[in-house]
């Protein structure tokens, strides 16, 4: 009888420890899920990030080039055009920390985002020098009079 009682302790004692064994599986594959899930959450988030800083120094050159084309000639304009040129510089740099985030099949898409953000700076800065050396372009007829047709204010 006794055999029968230590023989039952030894399975208990066995299927305590295969539970045991089989929850520390479980935790270690769920810690291991988790951590992949928050890399990935994480990696996102600084993507996501780094796209509105990308979309920040776009609206910062865009300014810029206003701010450029109503600078009179001379110290203001090139005042605005040193503001376009840094700002130009950031979208260059944010562009490039970005890149830095993605995987290699994720390349293709940015490298055609890379070529029209490339457009985008090389006609800024062409905005840039031509506001320095030869000012804002004149006014056209049409900013200048009223306009006319059925949209037109009383």
């Amino acid at each position: 009888m006794s055999r029968s009682l230590a023989t039952r302790l030894y399975v208990l004692l066995g299927l305590s420890a295969l539970v045991a064994l089989v929850t520390a599986s479980f935790a270690m594959w769920a810690l291991s899920s988790y951590r992949v899930e928050v890399q990935a959450t994480q990696r996102t988030g600084a993507i996501a990030w780094r796209v509105e800083r990308v979309n920040g120094r776009v609206m910062e050159a865009v300014s810029d080039s206003r701010l450029l084309y109503f600078a009179q000639p001379g110290s203001d304009a090139e005042k605005a055009a040193a503001s376009l040129r840094r700002a130009l510089a950031g979208l260059q740099a944010e562009m490039e920390a970005r890149q830095a985030l993605l995987r290699p099949e994720e390349l293709p898409a940015f490298h055609e985002l890379s070529r029209i953000t490339g457009e985008f700076v090389r006609f800024r800065t062409e905005v840039a020098r031509v506001g320095v050396e030869t000012g804002p372009p004149p006014p056209t007829p049409w900013a200048t009079t009223r306009p006319t047709g059925p949209t037109a204010g009383p």
